[in-house]
């Protein structure tokens, strides 16, 4: 009995001392309701996607960037939706008015060209391949390729075999160098990016 009430107490203490070492941010702090993604950079800073702008947080303190209609160079789009940090350590933010790279010794913000389309579309993921190439995803527009040096990406071109590719919410490259693609319309597609076949895996969910 003694040994149980000590195993008890030491659980107790154990889950005491976890609590006190767990930090809770509300939206007050943050300033948004909604975080979307996260990423680290080299300097140990936690870049945030909400939907009311992308947040940097050093540890103590929160800095907000924002849309500024007046300026080219600041955040696209207060709905941050994904971001990835690069094997350069370059960060890409996806907003739903397209991919920007961030430049830390500006502080500003890079918008990348979408082609052949002229709009921009909802960034919904990206990714980089093993190879080092960065694709993404963009809502009702396809997955996309990005020329890093030109600041430019190209839409992929994948054939239609039963399901809509504009629609793709989030991409992941396997050990195979296979991509998979989850939609937006019930689907998950297995791509082969070497031969640009694909192979429907299964409908998740049906209508």
């Amino acid at each position: 009995m003694i040994k149980i009430i000590g195993l008890l107490l030491l659980f107790c203490l154990t889950q005491a001392t976890h609590a006190q070492h767990t930090l809770f941010y509300d939206c007050n702090q943050i300033g948004s309701q909604s975080v979307n993604a996260f990423c680290q950079d080299a300097d140990r800073f936690l870049w945030i996607a909400t939907n009311d702008g992308l947040r940097r947080f050093d540890g103590s303190r929160f800095v907000v960037y924002q849309h500024d209609g007046q300026d080219s160079t600041s955040l696209a789009d207060n709905e941050v939706l994904s971001l990835l940090l690069d094997n350069e350590g370059n960060l890409w933010i996806g907003t739903i008015r397209g991919l920007q790279r961030y430049l830390p010794e500006t502080d500003r913000f890079q918008t990348v060209r979408l082609y052949p389309n002229a709009t921009h579309g909802h960034i919904t993921d990206i990714i980089q391949r093993k190879s080092g190439e960065i694709l993404f995803a963009a809502s009702g527009m396809g997955v996309f390729r990005l020329d890093a040096q030109a600041m430019t990406a190209r839409k992929m071109k994948l054939s239609n075999q039963g399901y809509n590719e504009n629609y793709i919410s989030c991409i992941l490259e396997d050990q195979r160098q296979r991509l998979w693609l989850g939609t937006e319309r019930q689907e998950l597609v297995r791509v082969n990016i070497r031969t640009r076949k694909k192979k429907p895996i299964t409908c998740l969910l049906q209508a």
